[in-house]
């Protein structure tokens, strides 16, 4: 789902050429991974204590 609107996001960087927005659209996929991660974490922990209950 991130992949599609990380590109979008690239390419409007991209279009733009500004050394700014290519920085914060780095720092959005950054942010995008991690987060991405620790759902992933945090939802094997819950199907985990659910099978475990």
């Amino acid at each position: 789902m991130w992949g599609q609107y990380k590109d979008e996001y690239l390419s409007g960087c991209g279009m733009l050429n500004h050394a700014f927005c290519v920085r914060l659209c780095h720092l959005f996929s950054l942010l995008f991974s991690v987060s991405a991660i620790f759902h992933d974490i945090l939802l094997n922990l819950i199907l985990r204590l659910s099978m475990a209950l």
